[in-house]
């Protein structure tokens, strides 16, 4: 099984690590912004703080807000969400972050690939914390 979130046009599959527009086209995020985004869009409506992000993003690795910060600027400029609008990724201030859009969780049937069948191995993402 695969796990994918469609919100706003997109569409998320955290196990191929991809982002999608609705016609399928894909989306560049570097690996940072995806694995904030994949926490944002895990929990969405909640505002999660920025130590929380920190966190789960860059685990045991000492960085300052402004990666956060980069991440989520990555994240805005992907999806479109512009100063105008803000219809996505809000910021509270002295909090955190919100996503504020619309959420469908999707279990997706992974294809099978020979590597799949002849190895099997386990890789936690970010999605494994929440």
């Amino acid at each position: 099984m695969s796990e994918e979130f469609e919100f706003a046009g997109f569409r998320l599959d955290l196990s191929a690590r991809l982002l999608l527009r609705r016609d399928g086209a894909p989306v560049k995020l570097n690996s940072r912004a995806f694995d904030t985004l994949a926490v944002l869009v895990a929990r969405p409506g909640e505002t999660l703080t920025k130590r929380l992000l920190l966190n789960a993003v860059w685990p045991h690795v000492v960085v300052g807000d402004n990666n956060l910060n980069q991440a989520i600027a990555a994240i805005r400029k992907a999806l479109g969400d512009t100063d105008a609008t803000r219809r996505i990724v809000q910021t509270v201030p002295g909090r955190g972050f919100c996503f504020t859009a619309d959420v469908t969780k999707r279990d997706a049937v992974a294809p099978l690939s020979s590597h799949a069948v002849t190895q099997r191995e386990v890789v936690p993402t970010v999605a494994d914390f929440f």
